[in-house]
């Protein structure tokens, strides 16, 4: 059976909340609440149903993992709880038996430990993986996991390739889950539902191959160029054999089509088509049957279509007493499981965790991410698409700020990192709800460059840093402006990584438009991408990526030069908040560094954050809400007044 899905934007198709806000209380929601560590988080359902893992926040402010009985939450139990790590993440390997992680991060460098445990706390082990991390399990019922080693190439620290072993969880016994001479430099690995492997994509100075493991050997499938187009990808296999994989349409964007196991070669109609949007999800199989149940797909916003009859109508059943909500339901044995566990996530609303009794359909709440935030606190998010000046169409995701109101209002541009990324989705945003529940609309540009939007989308960014991939930044705000969204006299720009960069080149290059800059781990010179050993970037990355996407380091060194903000400096008059951590392994402090030197005795509206122990990114709780308490200062003086004569 086969189905052909299109889709609209799905914000239009749920039934969300209304746009009309009531008028906020006068209260805005505390810094940690949307900034602290979660109250609840990544609970997981066991295969049989029976049982629940959830990750909570314990006594000492981190994460600890507890597990419950999906039938009577009140036999609830500590499994692993901890005064200085976090257990960031948890799976069930079979249905009495789960793997945990545990991280003390010291900025880029995880002490990452991994551990397998029954959910009676017994035979607990913590396994050595050393260059390798763990995939999930092997699916049968056993204490199998599936775990990918890596391969070092001995030239830089990056992987050169990898291999794949199934790994006993109880001894730490193990076997490669493939024979002989294997294809090389393996990124990525196909295992079918069956938990054998099936394909496997390498990648090698820009090419990109896939190669079939059948009969005890590998066949060469197809090779393409990565930066000509997305060529031919599977995704999964289905113990029917069915393989579902990833193609380029004539629309311009991908889609999920069914695929010939040997050739790879697709249907002619795709499996499931979004449109306006990239393929980006994965099919749903029943843990016990292994049969297809339906497909998780994104377009603005995650969704699921089911295709087994009797999870259509549970997913109808619950979507009616939550119909302001995407309501994501989650099994693992689906026809016979007890409970159904539902993630409820809106633009509004942090995720909240329910489980649903089809016997008796009853929803019971188990609690919420955010639980100190109300929804008339925050605001309602938008998915629009504007045309740039050269009249290219590009996606833009709006924040309302909260309580609603006539606009204009004063706005933040928030410019994702990446850049090759999507940069958001319609369901919740701490960022964007932070700034919206302090008075400001958010505009969020999904520019060229970035992903998910079809091939010509992410092309038409190559090499234009600082030029047009920055214009439509400006664009996207006078396109809020001329809405009558925001006001042309009070917007900031704000961004993290690269979007620090385009921060920095905002004001610079606009600063008739943007009256303020908030940028944290931002990079400041391009040519230190290329030649800055201390980053954790690889070689490859360097050598083939970086010259295609950024520009050539050598042939093309005056452009790179001129597109960075050290060499633009000058131009930056405006208020500037600056941060950065010094552990971190992608932009390492020495960017901040250099922009800060250049900007001295220009000017003197620049605050300056150093976080010591902090990578690219906040990982410590006091260290992001101290960031965002300064962020929301800085905004508060910066943006909500008329603005100084001279401020552009």
């Amino acid at each position: 059976m086969t189905i052909r899905l299109l889709f609209a934007a799905f914000f239009a198709a749920v039934s969300v909340i209304p746009c009309s806000i009531a008028a906020q209380t006068g209260t805005e929601p505390a810094v940690k609440a949307f900034f602290g560590v979660p109250a609840l988080s990544g609970v997981v359902i066991s295969p049989s149903g029976d049982h629940l893992a959830l990750r909570v926040r314990n006594a000492s402010g981190h994460i600890a993992l507890a597990i419950a009985e999906s039938g009577n939450l009140k036999k609830t139990t500590t499994l692993a709880n901890f005064r200085n790590m976090d257990v960031i993440s948890v799976e069930w390997i079979n249905s009495d038996r789960l793997l945990y992680r545990t991280a003390d991060q010291q900025g880029d460098v995880f002490g990452v430990s991994t551990f397998a445990v029954n959910r009676d706390g017994t035979r607990e082990r913590r396994l050595q993986l050393g260059r390798a991390r763990i995939l999930g399990a092997k699916g049968d019922g056993s204490s199998h996991v599936i775990m990918q080693e890596y391969l070092v190439n001995h030239l830089d620290w990056s992987s050169d390739s990898s291999k794949l072993y199934s790994l006993d969880t109880l001894d730490e016994s193990s076997y490669p889950m493939t024979t002989g001479t294997q294809p090389p430099h393996i990124r990525s690995w196909i295992v079918g539902v069956d938990g054998a492997v099936k394909y496997v994509i390498c990648s090698w100075k820009g090419k990109r191959s896939v190669y079939r493991w059948s009969d005890e050997q590998w066949t060469k499938v197809s090779e393409h160029d990565m930066y000509k187009g997305v060529g031919v990808t599977p995704i999964s296999v289905g113990v029917d054999g069915n393989v579902y994989g990833v193609i380029e349409r004539s629309s311009g964007t991908t889609a999920l089509h069914l695929l010939d196991p040997v050739t790879l070669r697709p249907a002619a109609e795709p499996f499931v088509e979004i449109e306006g949007f990239d393929f980006d999800g994965h099919p749903v199989f029943d843990a016990k049957t292994r049969k297809l149940l339906g497909v998780r797909h994104l377009s603005d916003a995650w969704g699921t279509t089911w295709v087994d009859p009797h999870m259509v109508d549970i997913q109808r059943r619950i979507d009616e007493k939550l119909p302001q909500t995407i309501n994501t339901v989650r099994c693992g044995d689906c026809a016979s499981t007890p409970v159904y566990l539902v993630e409820s996530v809106s633009d509004r609303q942090p995720e909240q965790y329910l489980l649903f009794d089809p016997k008796t359909d009853h929803l019971t709440a188990l609690g919420s991410v955010r639980p100190d935030i109300e929804p008339e606190q925050v605001g309602t998010r938008e998915f629009s698409r504007f045309k740039a000046s050269d009249g290219m169409s590009i996606p833009v995701y709006v924040t309302r700020p909260a309580g609603g109101g006539v606009g204009p209002h004063p706005a933040v541009v928030l410019v994702h990192g990446g850049p090759w990324a999507r940069g958001a989705t319609w369901e919740w945003s701490d960022d964007a709800q932070f700034f919206a529940s302090r008075g400001y609309l958010v505009i969020e540009p999904e520019f060229r460059g970035s992903t998910g939007f079809g091939f010509a989308h992410f092309k038409a960014g190559w090499k234009e840093w600082g030029k047009a991939m920055q214009r439509d930044l400006a664009d996207a705000a006078n396109w809020a402006i001329a809405q009558g969204m925001a006001d042309p006299t009070r917007v900031c720009i704000a961004g993290a990584s690269y979007g620090g960069y385009a921060v920095l080149m905002g004001l610079a290059q606009n600063p008739e438009l943007f009256r303020c800059g908030v940028e944290w781990l931002g990079v400041t010179d391009i040519t230190y991408m290329f030649r800055y050993t201390l980053s954790n970037m690889s070689d490859e990355a360097r050598e083939y990526g970086l010259p295609v996407l950024v520009g050539d380091p050598d042939s093309e060194k005056d452009t790179l030069i001129s597109m960075s903000p050290v060499s633009v400096a000058e131009k930056i008059h405006q208020p500037l908040l600056m941060a950065y951590g010094g552990a971190d392994g992608r932009v390492p402090v020495d960017h901040g560094n250099a922009l800060r030197s250049a900007i001295r005795g220009v000017n003197d509206k620049v605050e300056w954050l150093f976080y010591a122990d902090e990578g690219h990114g906040w990982f410590h709780e006091p260290v992001r809400v101290d960031f965002w308490s300064r962020v929301e200062k800085f905004l508060d003086q910066n943006l909500r007044g008329t603005p100084n004569a001279g401020a552009h």
